[in-house]
């Protein structure tokens, strides 16, 4: 398992686990104002819709950044080559991918600088390959 995966589970974990934690809190009255004296009228004190309205925000807030890191594109920067019936990039990490352009719209030329934007996966045969959705930034010839 990447080290990035085993991060955003861990870091999955432990948000649902603070607020499944802080749901059963706010659901304690803790020996604070009785329930009946509120003056609302609603039966909950002023300070329980309170931290409700935080757990709630809190959670909404938690989704989102893991929503996030879960659905952003990879990028891959380096030199395109041509190779049997494609291309492929060898990056600055010393990776090589081979490269599916189907859903790209614009050719990639062999021999240029640039910084992909797409999705990273494995063939069958364990070779590495890059599904390009979009160019980030094309910085010209090789050197």
């Amino acid at each position: 398992m990447k080290f990035h995966n085993l991060c955003l589970r861990i870091l999955s974990a432990f948000l649902i686990s603070v607020c499944v934690s802080l749901g059963a809190l706010a659901q304690y009255g803790g020996g604070g104002t009785p329930v009946g004296s509120s003056s609302s009228g609603s039966g909950y004190s002023s300070g329980s819709k309170a931290k409700v309205i935080g757990i709630v925000a809190g959670a909404a807030a938690a989704g989102g950044v893991i929503f996030w890191l879960m659905h952003r594109q990879a990028t891959v920067n380096g030199c395109t080559q041509a190779v049997d019936g494609g291309l492929a990039i060898h990056t600055i990490h010393h990776h090589t991918y081979i490269l599916d352009t189907h859903k790209l719209t614009a050719d990639i030329p062999a021999g240029s600088r640039v910084t992909l934007q797409g999705k990273k996966t494995k063939s069958k045969s364990g070779k590495r390959e890059f599904e390009v959705m979009k160019i980030k930034h094309d910085y010209g010839a090789c050197h």
